[in-house]
């Protein structure tokens, strides 16, 4: 793009430097000796000698730099030849056969790439799979390259499916999913504007995921069906991308990212709940109906060590481990479920908010579920009372099968035969779930509270003439985050509802996933020390916003190294937490859990450490006065959870704080009295004289 004229007048080269030998009327591209001879260095061609021509491209008013100014020189004196030159060096046999040769070994990389991308998802590899060559050559035009990748990916997902190999099937839908969101990328940087909110709005996938759901464990019996719906969905992906003009479309681009994530997703809820649907109840153990509040109550929970290792698919793909403890907040239980039988033949849920000093209500919302469409919004975890509805789901109310095929017929059928078959009689339920502790803690108050609002129905439903072992109510919270496509892991119902300090497992390769909790042996007075030198803070704003776990999902499904490498560490860092734990070494617990926080970040991006935890960690650090902080949860906000130093207390730190000029910089920041918990969820039953809500259901 630069004109002659004006190349000879930056580089100070003259006409005689192409063309030498060659009359002023003959002078054209064809005989220009322009083309250098270049050394091969390494098993590459060293190119340096053409650097000015690449500087020229970048900036026509100059050559940047001396050394630029040198690779014209080093060029001039090297030897060039012309294209007719090289023309009439060449053999044109010779050249045939070598670009034949060439595309049989383009042809065979490409089919060895494609094997190894089958070969780590069929074998379960935790090995990376590098699409950005594919998607390279897709925006070049060669749609074929990318187009082959994904026929791999559908293969996969039908082969898994057919073996019942469902995480299979899951991670691949992901890579599916993530090379959407690589091709986003590519776009964005070639200056089209990507808008990355939404969710997934597509008929097809929809219809798929209500199929899967349906079928559960029988999916394998109706593969053709399943197929069939498989392949539709891909088809339309397949023309999307066909299509120059659509390619273009950010809202179709992204609404197939969040299609595949879906159906990934629901995959996921196979490995974790299949042959686990409940029916705990039955005829027999109803007895004799007795009136009042079954209430469960329970502590929340503290990660110590390998968050993020517990969440699906990462805790069945790698295999996790948490660390962490039960804990009171300000000498309370904050979270609590209470039922009870009522007259009115319908569901009343209430989700209620309460003030953790007084228990004065902040906030309510109530519904009435009469119809069975009533409740086919369980699995959407921004409906109202979506947790409630679910929980009721699980216990037996109805089966999920009935909600497939998004029938608004469903509204006409009325609740009545459903609960009384699962109340034992004709009655409503009501159920009630009650949180003291501000949203968006971070301390697992959603799980915690599922484990509740099962107990204290389960409670209800049988006049607690039956309840659920502590292994069962692990995996019925597991199963029911699922279910409200929350994609929750495992550590928050087991920190939380089982008492003191724990470490818990899971395997790589198990189904359905089986979490194995392990009590950390610790000596008689190591809590009363560890309570003396836990400080909690809230922070005055609230956890990271949803579609943090999707980017952490994505990321886990490419496989980096560097992903790898950090959920490796979050394992390790659960059993060294735990390791000092039995040793009674605090300083040392300190030290995993400021290590487990560098984790935290990497896994959530930098922008999960808010300022005023930065502000306080630093003064708090220099002063010497802590030996390890963590914001407990994924991060963003919620509460942070420290250590102190020996012999430094909750009052020296809020002293130090005092002085200095955080608290007017946050002034929404509050301190806490936080102690280890030894006596996990509590189930029992209150008189019907006890209508309202009373602060001692959370003791």
């Amino acid at each position: 793009g630069v004109e002659l004229a004006r190349l000879f007048a930056l580089t100070g080269l003259e006409p005689t430097d192409l063309w030498p030998h060659v009359g002023l009327n003959d002078r054209t591209l064809w005989n220009a000796r322009i083309h250098p001879v270049v050394d091969v260095v390494n098993d590459a061609l060293d190119l340096s000698i053409l650097s000015w021509i690449f500087d020229i491209l970048q900036n026509t008013d100059s050559l940047s730099s001396h050394s630029v100014q040198g690779s014209v020189l080093d060029w001039k004196i090297s030897r060039k030849l012309s294209l007719k030159e090289i023309r009439c060096k060449g053999d044109a046999a010779i050249e045939h056969q070598y670009r034949k040769e060439l595309m049989e070994r383009v042809s065979c990389a490409q089919k060895l790439q494609l094997d190894k991308a089958y070969r780590i998802l069929i074998q379960r590899e935790n090995t990376r799979f590098h699409v950005l060559p594919h998607l390279k050559c897709f925006l070049a035009g060669n749609y074929c390259e990318l187009l082959d990748l994904l026929a791999v990916y559908d293969n996969v997902v039908k082969i898994a499916v057919a073996k019942g190999s469902f995480d299979i099937a899951s991670r691949s839908c992901m890579n599916i999913s993530g090379s959407f969101s690589f091709l986003m990328k590519l776009l964005e940087k070639r200056g089209l504007p990507m808008d990355r909110s939404g969710k997934a709005n597509h008929a097809l996938s929809d219809d798929l995921v209500s199929h899967l759901r349906m079928f559960n464990d029988n999916i394998t019996n109706n593969q053709q069906i399943f197929w069939g719906k498989y392949k539709a969905l891909s088809k339309a992906r397949d023309h999307f991308l066909c299509d120059r003009a659509a390619i273009n479309q950010p809202d179709e681009l992204c609404n197939f990212i969040f299609t595949f994530e879906k159906v990934a997703a629901a995959f996921t809820e196979l490995c974790v709940s299949r042959g686990l649907n409940v029916s705990l109840h039955s005829a027999s153990l109803h007895g004799t109906a007795e009136n009042g509040w079954y209430i469960a109550n329970a502590p929340v929970r503290v990660d110590l060590a390998g968050g993020w290792s517990d969440t699906p698919p990462i805790s069945y793909e790698h295999g996790g481990a948490v660390t962490g403890i039960s804990v009171t907040v300000d000498s309370v239980k904050p979270i609590s479920a209470r039922c009870r039988r009522i007259k009115e033949i319908c569901c009343k849920l209430i989700t209620e908010e309460r003030c953790p000093k007084d228990g004065s209500l902040l906030s309510t919302r109530s519904l009435h579920l009469k119809t069975l469409g009533d409740l086919s919004d369980y699995h959407d975890p921004c409906a109202d009372a979506a947790l409630l509805k679910a929980s009721l789901i699980y216990l037996g109310l109805v089966e999920t099968s009935i909600f497939s095929s998004n029938d608004a017929s469903l509204h006409c059928v009325p609740l009545q035969p459903y609960l009384e078959k699962l109340m034992g009689c004709n009655c409503g339920i009501e159920l009630v779930s009650t949180s003291l502790l501000p949203r968006g803690s971070g301390m697992g108050s959603s799980s915690i509270l599922a484990g509740c609002l099962i107990s204290a129905a389960l409670g209800c439903i049988t006049n607690m003439n039956y309840q659920l072992t502590q292994q069962q109510l692990i995996r019925a919270v597991f199963t029911l985050e699922q279910m409200i496509s929350t994609g929750g892991g495992w550590q928050d119902q087991v920190n939380g509802l089982i008492p003191g300090a724990k470490i818990a497992r899971s395997k790589r390769e198990e189904f359905p996933v089986e979490v194995f909790v392990e009590k950390v042996q610790v000596k008689s007075e190591f809590f009363a020390e560890l309570n003396q030198r836990l400080v909690l803070i809230f922070t005055g704003q609230q956890r990271l916003a949803k579609n943090l776990l999707q980017k952490v999902l994505r990321r886990w499904a490419m496989r980096t190294e560097e992903i790898c490498h950090t959920v490796r560490g979050l394992v390790a860092g659960a059993e060294s937490a735990a390791n000092a734990m039995v040793i009674g070494d605090i300083d040392k617990l300190g030290e995993c859990l400021t290590s487990y926080w560098v984790q935290k970040k990497f896994m959530a991006g930098e922008d999960a450490e808010p300022q005023v935890m930065k502000d306080i960690v630093e003064l708090l650090s220099n002063k010497e006065v802590i030996v390890g902080a963590s914001l407990c949860g994924a991060g963003g906000g919620g509460f942070l959870v420290m250590f102190t130093r020996e012999g430094y207390f909750k009052d020296d730190l809020k002293h130090i704080l005092e002085e200095s000029e955080i608290n007017a910089k946050h002034p929404n920041i509050s301190w806490h009295d936080c102690q280890v918990c030894v006596d996990g969820i509590k189930l029992f039953h209150v008189e019907p004289q006890n209508e309202t809500f009373h602060m001692e259901w959370h003791q």
